[in-house]
């Protein structure tokens, strides 16, 4: 069997791991019911570990997803009603088995990773006693034919075109670090030619903090032992650190002495960058999936808090001391409505009303309100291309991309600095976008570029900056939202983000904006007004939560529709054929059981191309060709959208 096939194998039996413990868990958690009721999610959680730990993030994933689903509509029916208990310890569940999937996913990659290095080390060792088995056979023959100078000449010759035609640097070193002899592949590794480097010590090569460890190798090498690290940084003439896969041997003279070292260095840094980037994608992937299912069952939620908000809220005979109670619950609705637009931002699953826009223009819109939310020990600089740069994009949402750096960078100088955001236009090539890290495809692309001279980011923060509830602020100081939903916004606008910081020497922030084929940007569209009355229309609101599908016929009914309901598209579909009567508009969920809203869709699209149908979900992820409405939502938001759409 092929390791392809061995791998397709492995990840199958892995998810059906993650499914065979949930149903364990379930069947556990049933037994056991009535003796610790209502603690009923500890077998889950060790369900989603035991996934994660045996095949990973994916199947951990799988894992939560299935107790979830079994948790909602087995052991706390019904969550999405009045069952505010239930619905807060499966939150509290949720958030458990997220980070017990990241951890023990993590754990193992490490797994994986280290079985990698560990068949690498031992690939290197092999070579390593290869060259030296060379080697030392080059040397016996030179001391049988010490009498016999042209054998002898043609055995160095052919040890030196070994180690010349190699591809991997092969370095000669004394005992005390001193570099002795530097391959052709060492001068293309390194940056440093021969008579730069022999003679000169191997630390100048070393990153400072790896001195200690370079100490040590050479200790084991006196000692006559063969050291082997499968990854490790190294420093180029140019300063850019890179990583190398290395082996180093001890050369013995003819008595056996141990006179100096031989290393082998092969440069990783690419192959190491792109399993990363892999590692990093199917990472924000994973969390990107399960952000954007919660958000989708608290927006269905915060539908209801702002619809039943709004309802209260238009009662005359309301008590002052109540009303001021239901603005506070509507003020929470819509806070929670903002959180959850960030998951979906993370996710990539919001709406974007793309079109094609001037970046200098969204830059100069925003930039007042930039300067507002600096401090006065803060100067913002605005350095605009000359040329207009017409981009794809949402602008409201390229904005909110501009203020979130802007208040990243505010609160990485607490003491004042200086703040600097560039737009320009550049043109990249197959090896410069290679050199992006995987980012940007070749093509022309807009830039921004946002530089602050704050406190900067190490390595482990920078690897996790994208990271959605990842901060490195106090406590109440910050959702941990705020960079991942830039990564979310520029991803989905097709575009892509580099970072670059190091501590003590600011960050910098690049966005790559594909250019639009457009010559100049759209017009801005124009505000549709207040809602209106629409008295004698007649409409169907389709919708399988009953809550979610009252609010919704409640606040056309009171703009003055006639409302029916269905709870389903095929029980809507049936309904429609079986009404004689005038129906002017459908308002139909796009996740339903039995047809979905987007089927819904295409079968009046057939049957009764004269209905117009309004798609809304808590999913961000809207067929072009259909009205859409971005749940949360208020009944007025609905009833305008609605009206709208029948104006046209």
């Amino acid at each position: 069997m092929s390791p392809a096939a061995q791998d397709r194998r492995q990840q199958a039996v892995s998810y059906l791991v993650a499914v065979l413990v949930t149903a364990v868990a379930a069947a556990v958690t049933q037994v056991i019911r009535p003796l610790v009721a209502p603690s009923v999610t500890p077998p889950f959680i060790l369900a989603v570990a035991i996934a994660a730990l045996y095949g990973g993030r994916g199947p951990g994933a799988l894992a939560s997803l299935l107790s979830v689903l079994t948790l909602s509509y087995w052991f706390f029916p019904p969550i999405h009603l009045d069952a505010a208990a239930d619905l807060a310890r499966l939150t509290l569940f949720l958030v458990v088995a997220i980070v017990i999937t990241e951890i023990a996913g993590a754990a193992h990659r490490h797994r994986l990773d280290a079985a990698g290095q560990a068949r690498e080390s031992e690939r290197l060792r092999r070579l390593a006693e290869q060259l030296a088995a060379k080697a030392e056979e080059a040397t016996r023959r030179v001391r049988q034919s010490i009498n016999d100078e042209k054998p002898a000449q043609e055995a160095m010759v052919r040890l030196a075109a070994i180690v010349s035609s190699s591809s991997d640097a092969i370095i000669g070193k004394t005992l005390d670090g001193v570099v002795t002899s530097w391959n052709a592949a060492a001068e293309r590794i390194f940056g440093y030619s021969r008579s730069e480097m022999v003679g000169q010590s191997v630390f100048k090569l070393i990153p400072e903090e790896l001195h200690e460890t370079e100490r040590t190798v050479l200790a084991r090498l006196r000692r006559g032992e063969t050291v082997e690290l499968s990854e490790t940084e190294r420093v180029r003439k140019d300063g850019r650190r890179i990583w190398i896969s290395l082996s180093v041997s001890p050369i013995r003279d003819a008595s056996g002495v141990i006179i100096g070292a031989a290393s082998i260095k092969r440069d990783v840094t690419e192959s190491k960058l792109m399993r990363q980037h892999l590692q990093d994608t199917q990472r924000f992937q994973a969390v990107g999936q399960l952000a954007g299912g919660i958000a989708h069952e608290a927006n269905n939620q915060m539908s209801v808090v702002l619809g039943a908000s709004q309802f209260l809220l238009r009662r005359s005979d309301l008590a002052p001391s109540a009303r001021e109670d239901v603005e506070l619950i509507r003020r929470a609705g819509e806070r929670t409505a903002s959180i959850t637009q960030q998951l979906l931002a993370f996710s990539r699953r919001q709406v974007l009303e793309l079109r094609d826009v001037d970046l200098n223009r969204v830059v100069q819109t925003i930039e007042p309100v930039l300067r507002r939310s600096l401090a006065e020990s803060h100067q913002l600089i605005i350095r605009l291309q000359p040329q207009d740069a017409v981009i794809r994009a949402d602008p409201r949402q390229l904005e909110q991309v501009l203020l979130n750096l802007t208040l990243n960078a505010r609160d990485a100088m607490p003491g004042g600095g200086r703040l600097t955001i560039e737009t320009g236009r550049v043109e990249l090539t197959a090896e410069s976008a290679a050199w992006e890290g995987g980012g940007p495809s070749p093509g022309t692309y807009a830039v921004v570029v946002v530089t602050d001279t704050g406190h900067g980011m190490d390595r482990a923060t920078l690897q996790r900056a994208f990271e959605p509830f990842f901060t490195t602020k106090a406590v109440g100081q910050g959702t941990g939202l705020g960079l991942s939903v830039v990564y979310g916004i520029v991803n989905q606008t097709g575009g892509s983000i580099r970072v670059e910081s190091e501590p003590g020497k600011g960050t910098t922030f690049t966005l790559y904006l594909p250019v639009s084929s457009a010559g100049r940007a759209s017009e801005q569209p124009a505000d549709t007004g207040a809602m209106a009355m629409e008295h004698g229309r007649v409409a169907l609101v389709v919708e399988d939560d009953p809550v979610v599908r009252s609010m919704a016929a409640r606040g056309l009914r009171d703009a003055g529709y006639t409302v029916f309901e269905a709870v389903h598209g095929r029980e809507a579909l049936e309904l429609i054929r079986a009404h004689s009567g005038r129906l002017d508009v459908v308002v139909a969920d796009i996740g339903m059981p039995e047809m979905s809203g987007y089927d819904l869709a295409r079968c009046l699209s057939e049957e009764r191309p004269d209905i117009p149908v309004v798609l809304m979900s808590g999913y961000g992820d809207p067929e072009p060709e259909v009205p859409f409405l971005q749940k949360p939502f208020p009944p007025d938001v609905l009833v305008r959208k609605v009206g709208e759409m029948l104006d046209r």
